[in-house]
């Protein structure tokens, strides 16, 4: 069974891509009003959920647990994931924006997964 924020999400994000299809076609749908896509602000959103880090005790709090590498790293991983489900969901050009900046910011294997997907976009 399909845990409910999972659905949630889907849910969510397939409203993101309807409204960010609206606002690059220029098109507006009569039943909901156009609005500018921020990749930015669901990166930040699935930051205040994802968990940080544990110990044997439990979390770690926020601040113990990041640094400035570290938080960029996370923010990257969020952006491969995004991405992954942008895909997912035949959602291109999103997707391909999302993996170029991975491509530029990313670790290594950051950088294989992205690439890995751009030629799965660019062959589908």
């Amino acid at each position: 069974m399909t845990p409910s924020w999972t659905l949630r999400f889907s849910a969510a994000l397939r409203q993101l891509t309807r409204d960010r299809h609206d606002a690059v076609t220029g098109i507006e749908s009569p039943e909901r009003p156009t609005a500018a896509f921020d990749v930015s602000s669901t990166v930040q959103a699935l930051s205040r959920i994802a968990p940080t880090g544990a110990t044997a005790g439990g979390t770690v709090s926020r601040q113990a647990a990041e640094t400035p590498e570290t938080r960029r790293q996370a923010q990257v991983e969020r952006k491969l994931a995004l991405a992954r489900s942008y895909v997912d969901l035949d959602v291109r050009h999103g997707a391909r924006e999302l993996l170029f900046e991975v491509v530029r910011d990313g670790e290594r294997e950051q950088r294989l997964a992205a690439a890995a997907l751009l030629k799965r976009l660019l062959d589908g």
